[in-house]
């Protein structure tokens, strides 16, 4: 099927392979995909409440550290540079994942723009159709398609036994990556 990929870590064939990610020993694709950036969500907005939890409780300071002022414990302080750093890497994550669901492309195929069809219909491919449970982890009716069929952008159609683009007039119909001549 058009943007599935052999995975070699879990000798599968994953449907719309993203990639396959240590952090949550799996491959990242169709049925997972919408879990993997909310993982990647709320592992921001947990270590953004740490840090700012840490700074209105206890405000940090080296110097008192240093000295041994009262202030935080070298602990506490070491816990907050690491997650001040977890917070940065993790966010630049987010924001690429986030780009791509919005391109609705994967890390694969991030250089084409065929299966761009408008940022809604992008987000309903990965998250579902009810933007009410786009930020909770639940599957609701899962991702728009079956993830076998792909709707095209106008003016764009895929050679399925190349994987290559073709020029073709704009059409009324939406194309399905998967309809064969």
């Amino acid at each position: 099927p058009p943007r599935s990929h052999y995975d070699s870590v879990t000798q599968r064939l994953v449907l719309n392979m993203d990639h396959f990610c240590p952090w949550v020993v799996n491959c990242v694709g169709f049925y997972n995909r919408k879990f993997f950036v909310l993982f990647l969500f709320w592992t921001c907005t947990s270590c953004y409440y740490f840090i700012l939890a840490t700074l209105l409780r206890e405000p940090l300071s080296v110097q008192s550290l240093l000295l041994g002022k009262k202030g935080p414990t070298a602990i506490k302080f070491m816990a907050f540079i690491f997650d001040c750093s977890l917070a940065i890497a993790v966010t630049g994550f987010l924001g690429f994942h986030v780009k791509l669901a919005y391109y609705n492309q994967t890390t694969i195929e991030s250089d084409g723009n065929e299966y761009d069809v408008g940022w809604r219909k992008n987000f309903e491919s990965v998250f579902g159709e009810n933007p009410w449970l786009w930020l909770v982890p639940v599957v609701g009716k899962g991702p728009v398609g079956d993830g076998i069929h792909w709707p095209l952008r106008k003016g764009e159609d895929v050679d399925m036994e190349m994987g290559t683009r073709l020029a073709t007039e704009p059409s009324e119909e939406p194309i399905y990556a998967s309809d064969s001549d």
